[in-house]
């Protein structure tokens, strides 16, 4: 990024030698390994700082494994959950396949199964019994009189 070389850094040193002079120079070489110690301990008071900021937001955070969140590990857990779901759901259809044929008599018609009499035929509509009933709104109850007769005129034609 900034492309120094030890060549710049010679010629550096040399000016500030120059400018600084030999007896500053003595007390900049003592003060400078104090002043460099003392911006590390800034740094790792800072670095503490932050990393007790992160315990307090998220004190897990170090549990987290990076291999656990590789797309092929969590393509490898999505296909092992929907393995047990498929397999779950397959033993619930059997149970309930299991159940309904144990309900169902065997050498018996689906009417008798149902509960109805031989000769008994299932109404089509769940209201049609509500013509007996007059409280079934709207369902007139159907007297003869009501019904369309075929006359003989009609039969003819």
């Amino acid at each position: 990024m900034f492309d120094i070389g030890i060549d710049k850094l010679v010629v550096v040193g040399v000016l500030v030698g120059l400018i600084v002079g030999p007896e500053r120079l003595r007390e900049w070489r003592r003060a400078l390994p104090r002043q460099l110690g003392r911006l590390y301990a800034l740094y790792q008071q800072g670095r503490s700082q932050v990393v007790s900021e992160l315990d307090d937001l998220a004190p897990d955070w170090r549990e987290y494994d990076p291999r656990q969140l590789h797309p092929r590990s969590v393509l490898r857990d999505l296909e092992e959950t929907a393995k047990s779901a498929a397999i779950a759901a397959s033993t619930t259809v059997a149970t309930a396949a299991s159940e309904v044929a144990s309900e169902v008599k065997v050498g018996t018609s689906p009417g008798e199964a149902a509960g109805q009499r031989e000769g008994e035929v299932p109404p089509a509509d769940p209201l049609s019994r509500g013509d007996e009933n007059p409280d079934v709104p709207g369902r007139a109850s159907v007297t003869d009189d009501d019904a369309p007769r075929a006359s003989a005129e009609d039969a003819e034609a």
